[in-house]
């Protein structure tokens, strides 16, 4: 192994026992990572790159069978090693960073007690004043990482923390033993467009200031141009291309490479003709003057998550509603569809006044039927004890849209062709799905209702980028062919941006910019707006860019 090589897999292999026989996840990979060094490992879901960071660290369940030459780190080959010898190389050499910190940390302790906990597991050298001197240290990691007023927040719970000081207090527990190699798997896949900027730049720094090493797991080649020194491709559990960053971006060599750029949303606008003008839309179909909505915190106290918020969304149109998590965007999608009740002066759907009790009493059935809506997580939103037959068949039967059964089959297999999914797949359960096939079920459950609008909160937020690509032309596909409007909710301004024709956004609960969405992305009136563009990894290197990270403070 070379000097400056600090992991060399060789020849990895990695398969598990399935109910179905054998399956081969990764094939015989072979990369390298170099001292003080980030190599992005990328790749669709599924392709396998998450299981070969785990095979590292032996954290895969006993069906998994690892075979290969080495899994060398720094002189030590791990492949033969117990769990006792993992422990230490997990304690002082490999920490590894996950993408959901909620998850990561434990909600019952304070953050500060976790990276102590962390500190006097690893760190061998405290031995006198053990339980002061590791408060110390952890107060010092939190400081390292971001955390501002580090010696107030040290005994604030998880809850306390946004999800990006979250993802910053999990960085912090895991360079509590000094590792010299990271692995970040989709760090910042579930962050905010703003957050996960700074959580790149936060990784940069580290990567200079501690002599880091990182194995950087991810489905976005935005943020690997924002982080990366070398890439590595991965496809089907197969490595299809290992290049320097600005070499890989520049003239990618694999066709699959080239694919990923392709779908990437910042490509894709380039490649796309414009979306429906606002001369060409037709009559409004939803009006909204001064929303408002309060969140109730206890008897006395209320929390206003919506603030005095007015627009409209146009039949056949696609409106972009966009801003950071807790920016109320989520809670105006619910009022419209009815799950809260907000304070207006104007709150129409269709004529329907729906501030009038007695009229959305009258319009029920008609409103249950006109609006609906899709979720992030579809996992949460599909029953998972009922096949996609049922699931899809079960509004069509509370609104008695079908006598004949014969009928209502053709048409949910009209739906499944529609989604791009097979006749087969009816009679699947909803975990034997991946992701991206999940929602498009969703997706085929709100359209099998004919709806007039749509209310898409964070669809394809979860998917990567492939797969977000292949959703947006699905949702364009589909609103075309139904004929309806959708109100699109989302954090990533790049997938706004090839999909909607207008676009509002939000920030703490106010909409402080709308307009057409060329016009917004292109002109930005205000500051937030820009710095939320600014924002948006682009799968390009930027020398100045590169200057700029390196002198970050």
């Amino acid at each position: 192994m070379k000097i400056e090589e600090i992991l060399a897999v060789k020849h990895l292999s990695v398969e598990f026992q399935t109910s179905d026989g054998k399956k081969q996840v990764v094939k015989g990979v072979s990369l390298s990572l170099r001292q003080g060094e980030v190599l992005a490992l990328v790749g669709e879901s599924g392709c396998g790159k998450t299981v070969l960071c785990r095979s590292i660290l032996k954290l895969l369940p006993k069906s998994a069978s690892v075979t290969g030459e080495a899994i060398q780190y720094k002189d030590q080959n791990l492949i033969g090693y117990n769990e006792k010898e993992m422990q230490q190389i997990r304690g002082q050499g490999i920490a590894m960073v996950f993408q959901d910190p909620q998850s990561t940390l434990n909600p019952t302790m304070t953050v500060g007690s976790q990276i102590e906990e962390a500190i006097l597991l690893h760190e061998k050298a405290l031995k006198q004043n053990k339980k002061e001197s590791a408060k110390e240290r952890a107060i010092e990691l939190m400081k390292l990482v971001g955390i501002k007023d580090a010696e107030q927040r040290y005994d604030l719970y998880p809850y306390h923390f946004s999800g990006g000081m979250r993802q910053r207090c999990v960085l912090a527990t895991a360079l509590a033993s000094n590792p010299k190699l990271l692995i970040a798997d989709e760090p910042t896949t579930a962050l905010d467009v703003t957050i996960q900027a700074e959580i790149l730049k936060l990784l940069k720094k580290l990567q200079k200031e501690l002599n880091l090493s990182i194995l950087f797991i991810t489905h976005d080649l935005g943020v690997v141009a924002q982080i990366a020194d070398r890439v590595a491709v991965m496809q089907d559990g197969n490595i299809v291309e290992l290049e320097e960053a600005k070499q890989l971006f520049t003239a990618p060599k694999h066709s699959y490479t080239k694919k990923l750029l392709h779908d990437h949303p910042y490509y894709m606008h380039r490649n796309e003709s414009k979306l429906i003008s606002e001369s060409e839309l037709h009559e409004k179909l939803v009006e909204i003057s001064h929303l408002s909505y309060f969140y109730p915190l206890d008897r006395k106290r209320v929390f206003q998550a919506v603030k005095d918020v007015s627009f409209e969304i146009r039949r056949d149109e696609i409106f972009g509603l966009v801003g950071e998590s807790g920016s109320g965007k989520s809670t105006v999608g619910k009022c419209l569809m009815g799950i809260l009740n907000p304070e207006a002066e104007t709150f129409s759907y269709d004529g329907i006044n729906l501030l009038d009790k007695k009229a959305k009493k009258k319009n029920a059935r008609r409103l249950q039927k006109e609006r609906q809506m899709i979720f992030q997580d579809s996992t949460s939103s599909l029953n998972q004890k009922m096949k996609v037959e049922k699931i899809l068949a079960e509004p069509l039967e509370i609104h008695k849209v079908f006598s004949d059964k014969k009928e209502q089959h053709d048409f949910l297999c009209e739906m499944m062709a529609e989604v791009e999914l097979q006749e087969e797949q009816l009679h699947v359960w909803p975990p034997e799905l991946s992701g991206g096939q999940r929602q498009r079920v969703a997706i085929a459950r709100a359209f099998a209702m004919k709806p007039k609008l749509l209310i898409a909160d964070e669809p394809i937020a979860s998917l990567d980028v492939t797969t977000q690509a292949q959703m947006v032309k699905l949702f364009r596909h589909l609103q075309r062919e139904h004929d309806c409007a959708i109100l699109f909710i989302a954090h990533d301004l790049s997938m706004v941006r090839l999909l909607c024709d207008r676009v509002g956004v939000m920030k703490d609960g106010k909409l402080v910019e709308i307009g057409e969405t060329e016009q917004v992305f292109e002109h930005p009136q205000h500051l937030y707006t820009k710095k939320l563009l600014e924002a948006i990894p682009i799968p390009e290197i930027s020398g100045e860019e590169q200057s700029d990270e390196e002198t970050m403070a």
